[in-house]
């Protein structure tokens, strides 16, 4: 039997004497794509550095299926400031890193696996450009290109549609939904509005421990967890 992407067993976890995330249990399972639901301090930053053993835990497992070099992650505020000097293309091409290379020296196949991330984006013709120069759903879109680059199994991305509008994050879930069900590509994505997710999407609605946990439809307040 094929092992979850990611199982989580009562998981504990917090800051000094704050408790973020109390005795949950979460299993995403392979090709889900998994939309993780709360309002400011509910834990959901706090369950995704946890899930890629950015931060300690107190008690309880985490148990990754997927290898660490297959997993792409977008953390919560990346690429939101607009004096980001590097440019998109460099910014793809980065998401090379830690798979075996030794850094600046990137091989051809790298840069390939760049360039097919920046199509797959649709922000090829951008490359050239410097990201702080860029609207904030394209910058979010270079980002997401530097994950895709790795070849990912499984993309964790913390608030990507924050501080969007609304355009901007109707196309990235487009974008998202698309590499879900065309790739198989699993997803767990956080996110304090449900007004993008399909009523047959999986919703986990968190406030320290898991209040929801099915489709949205279900969900009374879509628009905030």
């Amino acid at each position: 039997m094929t092992e979850p992407a990611l199982r989580i067993e009562n998981l504990t976890l917090g800051y000094r004497d704050h408790v973020a995330v109390d005795d949950l249990s979460l299993v995403v399972e392979r090709g889900e794509f998994v939309h993780i639901a709360g309002r400011n301090g509910s834990g959901k930053s706090s369950l995704a550095k946890a899930a890629l053993g950015l931060i300690p835990i107190w008690s309880g497992t985490v148990a990754l299926g997927v290898a660490k070099d297959r997993i792409g992650y977008l953390a919560q505020g990346e690429g939101q400031d607009p004096s980001f000097p590097a440019t998109v293309f460099e910014v793809a091409l980065a998401g090379r890193q830690n798979l075996g290379k030794i850094f600046p020296f990137y091989s051809k196949a790298d840069r390939d696996a760049a360039w097919r991330a920046l199509d797959e984006v649709g922000i090829a013709d951008l490359s050239g450009r410097r990201v702080g120069e860029l609207s904030g759903g394209q910058r979010r879109r270079a980002l997401i290109a530097r994950a895709l680059a790795r070849d990912p199994e499984f993309l964790i991305l913390d608030e990507p549609l924050s501080g969007l509008d609304r355009e901007s994050e109707s196309g990235l879930m487009r974008l998202l939904d698309r590499f879900n069900r065309e790739r198989g590509l699993t997803v767990m994505m956080t996110t304090h509005d449900l007004g993008l997710a399909g009523p047959e999407a999986r919703v986990v609605a968190l406030d320290g421990r898991i209040l929801y946990d099915g489709p949205a439809a279900g969900r009374e307040d879509r628009r905030h967890g």
